[in-house]
């Protein structure tokens, strides 16, 4: 579903790209280089921005903190990284969506609830390697204090968790969620 709204955004931003260009080329025509040359950068840097979010030096893990930073940024919901060089990150790839993506889509979901009521609706990922370490966190608002279970999605974190001999730890009180992942 992510990915389709991924790819519907698209198309809408490639037609609307293909205007652009057109509109440049009218402007060459015309002679008038410097507004070409003033729409070419705006575009380039509106493309720029739309892609590439976040960089970690891993494809896998951009795709999907790029995807889940639009999806959360579509329904209201800011995100703020600090995250260091993933390229030389163990997990294959499956375990790296499963562990990137269930926590992300928890904090985009619980913090769509808090938007709904007029709070602030931030997510803060921690994603680097320190020490020898892999160190993931994800922390968010909640509405009201979050009842942890062992749902599937938690439960396939844990998984990748254990595999590697690795710690998973969820808190939750009446104003926040936090997970870490240490391998």
């Amino acid at each position: 579903r992510d990915m389709q709204a991924v790819y519907e955004r698209q198309g809408r931003k490639m037609h609307d790209y293909k205007n652009q260009i057109r509109t440049m080329q009218a402007l060459l025509k015309k002679g008038d280089t410097q507004a070409a040359a003033a729409l070419a950068e705006r575009l380039t840097e509106s493309i720029s921005v739309e892609m590439a979010a976040v960089n970690t030096n891993h494809p896998v893990v951009d795709a999907v903190l790029n995807q889940k930073f639009h999806a959360a940024r579509e329904q209201g919901v800011s995100m703020t990284f600090r995250v260091g060089d993933m390229g030389g990150l163990r997990l294959n790839e499956e375990e790296t969506v499963i562990l990137l993506s269930n926590l992300l889509d928890n904090a985009i979901h619980e913090c769509v609830k808090a938007a709904r009521q007029g709070r602030k609706a931030v997510i803060h990922v921690k994603l680097v390697q320190e020490g020898g370490k892999l160190i993931f966190s994800v922390r968010n608002p909640v509405v009201e204090k979050v009842q942890v279970t062992e749902g599937t999605g938690l439960s396939n974190v844990k998984a990748v968790a254990d595999k590697y001999g690795g710690d998973f730890a969820v808190s939750c009180d009446a104003e926040k969620f936090q997970a870490v992942v240490m391998l």
